[in-house]
């Protein structure tokens, strides 16, 4: 997973955004983005404000999609999830199944 972040890290980076650690990061930064904007003490957001938070989040999520694509990001991420997973239920099967009967037998 680490290697996958990375290398969406650096597209996002030669798209215009770097400091993005992984794809949660983007959510982080529009949040600070948000709550920057509302710190001001304003009761309501000038036009301008939304307008600039718009296209920031909008620019963002354009570069998020098009990293994403051309990685195939969550094919690959999928793809380890659930090699991690087999490897969780290999590694715990015989508990699994005792956790199992213990379920069906309280039905």
């Amino acid at each position: 997973m680490k290697k996958f972040n990375a290398e969406w890290s650096s597209c996002m980076a030669d798209a215009g955004h770097p400091d993005l650690a992984s794809k949660d990061a983007v959510y982080d930064f529009m949040n600070a983005q948000g709550e920057e904007a509302w710190a001001e003490g304003v009761e309501e957001l000038s036009k301008e404000k939304r307008a600039e938070l718009r296209d920031v989040e909008i620019d963002l999520a354009l570069a998020d999609f098009h990293c994403s694509e051309d990685l195939d990001f969550e094919q690959k991420t999928l793809a380890a999830q659930f090699k991690l997973e087999e490897q969780f239920v290999a590694e715990n099967k015989a508990e699994l199944d005792e956790m199992l009967a213990a379920a069906t037998q309280s039905k």
